[in-house]
């Protein structure tokens, strides 16, 4: 019990000094937090999604989710409704902070939908060209420092591995190609990311390895190939790692933005003046 103690104490203080006092946040629908705030389309989760945790955690002054649920690296989305808006380059195009933004942390999500589906004929190297084209306008706007995800390839959504689902039929087909397209753009995001922090002093980048990460979160639960979505069934703890046949369960979440904390606390808030 003592020790339960000093772990609820301590994680405020560390939070406290992390040196961040806003938290934006570009992405798509693992990230997208609803509308109320102006942006998004929905919550794809069954409570709330990652940056919403993180910035409880970080205790920001402000958060500012600027994620579309189904947006591509470029500008538009594979929503038939948002074709050429709502995409990385629309949203931080769009971006105009009131903030200081020398407090400022930015968190890039962003790639999957790109990726996933060879209809959409989008490469790896594009989506890369993509993200470091929206770095260099966040940095031309002033933000100093920006996460990046790579893009998580295990466990692979239910829509590619189980049967009982109408998307399966065609994305099992899919399911080298798109595993092939990840680790291509991993790769090459991880090159990216080194040569813009090479060239340029005004911001650094930090890339979060979501593959790695999200692979070790998956072991905590006891689901990672049905959903919870309509199963009628209490969401357990530690039962389902997925929410419907893309989106994460909100308890997924909330370890994903432990992981996100734990890393900002290692390797960003000692450079946060």
């Amino acid at each position: 019990m003592k020790r339960l103690w000093l772990i609820l104490f301590v994680l405020p203080l560390i939070a406290q000094n992390s040196g961040f006092e806003h938290l934006v946040v570009f992405g798509d629908s693992h990230s997208d937090n609803g509308f109320d705030d102006g942006h998004g389309f929905e919550s794809y989760s069954n409570g709330k999604v990652w940056p919403e945790y993180l910035a409880d955690s970080l205790r920001v002054k402000t958060l500012d989710v600027r994620a579309w649920g189904g947006a591509f690296s470029g500008m538009g989305n594979e929503g038939s409704n948002a074709k050429d808006w709502s995409g990385l380059l629309w949203q931080v195009q769009k971006y105009n902070s009131s903030t200081g933004l020398n407090k400022t942390l930015a968190i890039v999500e962003i790639g999957f939908n790109d990726l996933h589906d060879p209809a959409y004929k989008i490469s790896p190297t594009q989506v890369v060209d993509n993200i470091i084209n929206a770095l260099k306008i966040l940095s031309s706007k002033g933000i100093k420092h920006a996460i990046v995800w790579n893009v998580n390839i295990h466990p692979m959504p239910p829509a590619f591995t189980y049967n009982k689902y109408p998307s399966y039929k065609y994305y099992n087909n899919e399911i080298k190609f798109a595993k092939k397209q990840f680790e291509e753009f991993n790769s090459l995001i991880n090159t990216a990311v080194i040569e813009f922090n090479a060239e340029q002093k005004n911001t650094k980048i930090y890339l979060w390895d979501a593959e790695k990460e999200i692979t070790k979160i998956a072991v905590n639960f006891e689901d990672t190939v049905t959903i919870y979505k309509n199963s009628k069934f209490y969401p357990e703890k530690g039962k389902w790692f997925w929410f419907d046949e893309w989106h994460f369960m909100t308890e997924t979440h909330h370890y994903v933005a432990n992981r996100i904390f734990q890393f900002i606390n290692a390797r960003i808030s000692t450079q946060i003046k």
